[in-house]
């Protein structure tokens, strides 16, 4: 006589993580980001178009962050530089993966949060914020 039973495997959380990994990966608005970052890395005009502006706006904020107040050149400066870097394609196209990846990657994060801190799974409110105290 022979008795079978099954046991129910219950994932870890590093499955889980895992699974929650691979969907990203193969979600199409990551696919597309993905595609804009690798024609960044190849196109060293828009590396360069792209590094100045954030080179320039880095120097503002450490001025501003020092008290100091940049020149109205310097701000001309960065407004020009800014708009080189989005006048150029693929540095534009740089920027909107950048973004969406953030956003992504701020999603993940808030509803992780939210989990942790409530002990249950976040509503629409405790995402976008709504009626609720903060944390």
């Amino acid at each position: 006589m022979s008795t079978t039973t099954t046991e129910e495997t219950i994932p870890t959380l590093e499955e889980k993580i895992q699974d929650l990994c691979q969907f990203l990966l193969d979600d199409p608005a990551f696919v597309a980001a993905q595609g804009q970052i690798e024609a960044f890395q190849d196109d060293k005009a828009a590396q360069e178009v792209y590094q100045a502006w954030q080179a320039k706006g880095a120097e503002l904020h450490q001025m501003q962050h020092e008290g100091r107040r940049p020149s109205d050149s310097d701000i001309v400066e960065v407004e020009r530089l800014r708009e080189a870097a989005l006048d150029n394609s693929t540095a534009a196209d740089f920027c909107e993966a950048e973004d969406s990846i953030n956003e992504m990657f701020g999603l993940v994060m808030k509803y992780v949060q939210k989990t942790l801190q409530n002990g249950r799974m976040p509503t629409e409110d405790d995402i976008n914020g709504c009626c609720g105290s903060g944390g």
